[in-house]
């Protein structure tokens, strides 16, 4: 039994190349290219496996679907004998911004959310309830949770938006539950994640379990919305509860 392995590298073209053939960092580079399940990086073809780790540098988890060409990437695998690279791991390099908010303006590309221009493209990838949806979906109040990349003029190019719904239906009687943000007030009327709200003298309006009225909520505060779904689509709010 061998008690140590003598591993030679070489450099040459932004390639670590492990004479062994055990893992190394083999590439660094920009994507060129993109045609699942390969990629290309500084010209050489990348192919990526069901157990490729692509990963942020801050460990999120990636699927190849969310990469686009001219990510920086950190790519550790195995020399193939055709001459690509089998990856192992491929690490999304530079700043990566992932935060959660109300959508406070929508001005398609585009959206704000927490003060944040999030620009989105083609790859960005958006989901509700684990459905993908078109950005078309989304409404001012929808509270999303954004993972991306920082660019220069302080916008977050967005990888993929999940809408948090938290939304519930039970059985035959209508009942729904779902978290958002206020986009407007029209007493005794909400408009919360696109829907509207109507509150009655039997609505219960909570701040930190206590009892507080209409007159103390605002437009832009995220709000726990449960009641009835009405015959026009609206909702009769049993309890809106303030979240912080």
């Amino acid at each position: 039994m061998r008690t140590g392995t003598l591993l030679q590298l070489v450099i040459a073209g932004g390639l670590v190349v492990a004479a062994c053939g055990e893992p190394a960092k083999l590439l660094r580079g920009n994507v060129e290219a993109i045609n699942a399940p390969s990629l290309q990086v500084a010209g050489q073809v990348v192919v990526t496996k069901t157990t490729t780790q692509i990963r942020t540098q801050g460990g999120a988890q990636l699927k190849l679907a969310v990469l686009r060409i001219g990510d920086a990437v950190a790519v550790q695998g195995r020399d193939r004998s055709d001459g690509t690279i089998e990856a192992d791991e491929i690490e999304v390099e530079g700043d990566e911004a992932e935060f959660s908010g109300a959508i406070a303006a929508i001005a398609a590309p585009n959206l704000t959310v927490a003060g944040r221009t999030v620009v989105t493209d083609a790859q960005t990838e958006i989901e509700r309830d684990d459905a993908k949806i078109t950005l078309a979906d989304l409404h001012v109040g929808d509270v999303v949770e954004v993972e991306g990349t920082l660019q220069g003029d302080g916008s977050v190019l967005a990888r993929e938006i999940q809408v948090q719904t938290g939304e519930q239906e039970e059985g035959e009687h209508g009942e729904v539950e779902f978290t958002g943000a206020i986009a407007a007030i029209a007493g005794p009327n909400l408009t919360v994640a696109g829907r509207t709200v109507v509150t009655d003298a039997n609505t219960e309006v909570k701040k930190d379990d206590t009892l507080v009225t209409l007159a103390d909520l605002h437009v832009g505060d995220v709000v726990q919305v449960s009641g009835t779904l009405q015959a026009d689509n609206s909702v009769l709010a049993k309890e809106i509860e303030l979240e912080h």
